[in-house]
Parts: C-alpha cells; structure tokens; sequence
C-alpha cells in the first residue's frame, strides 16, 4: 500500500505476507496517518521487504499508531528498519517484533529525524543491527 497524504485504518485479522518494495515500506509506504490496531485479533507483518522499512515506510509528518500486533521475520535489504522505518511520530504498544533484520541499523525499528513517543513491545528478538536505532531523543 502506498498512501500519499490520507489517513487509514486497519483492524483485527489483516495480513501482509510477502510483500516487496523497491525503495520503502514492503507492505505500507504512508505519508498521513496510519493506526494498525490489532486488540482483538493481531494483524500480522510477515516477510515483507524493502530497501529501507521492510514492513512499513512512516514519513516525515505522519502518525503510526500500532497496538497489539505481530512484526515477524521483515527485512530492510539496503538500509534501516528491519520492521519499521520511522521519519515522523511512532507510538508502538503491545506488539511484537520477532527476527526483523536490517542491513545496516534497526532490527526492529529504526528512527530518524522523528519524535518516537512509546514503546511498550511484548518481544523483540532481532536478527541484525541493533533492535532499535534514533537519531533522535527517546520521549
């Protein structure tokens, strides 16, 4: 999914599996504002890839909120964010980050020029880089 400038909601149960992108987000390249809750059944992130933000690209200005759900075995084959690739605000609650990699930093999540306000994950295994990279203040 790439979307420029919306806002979108995805809820209980959805999957991406296998998902590629040649520059950003695997699954999801979003620029607006993005909530993934997953309270009563987790959506699930599943070996998706990009050269940066293997499963989801945030850009600059753009809200993910992300609650309950399962971010497993993703891979940024060029860059940062085995998982997650953030460059605007992150709130990220009860979900799991399991065996992401990154080419270079953030296994799990990597944040840059960006405001990273929670994260309160139920695992985080990575396979490379470190779990969590920012260039930026943790709130």
């Amino acid at each position: 999914i790439n979307a420029d400038g919306v806002d979108m909601n995805i809820s209980d149960g959805t999957t991406f599996i296998g998902n590629t992108a040649v520059c950003h987000g695997g699954a999801i390249d979003i620029a607006g504002i993005l909530n993934i809750n997953g309270d009563t059944k987790e959506n699930i992130f599943y070996n998706n890839s990009a050269n940066t933000g293997g499963a989801i690209f945030v850009h600059e200005n753009t809200t993910l909120n992300s609650t309950s759900n399962i971010y497993e075995s993703n891979k940024a084959t060029a860059n940062n964010g085995g998982a997650i690739q953030n460059s605007g605000t992150l709130n990220s609650t009860k979900d799991s980050f399991m065996s992401n990699q990154a080419a270079q930093s953030g296994g799990a999540i990597s944040n840059s020029q960006s405001s990273y306000t929670d994260i309160k994950g139920v695992n985080h295994q990575y396979a490379a880089g470190t779990a969590y990279h920012s260039s930026q203040t943790f709130l």
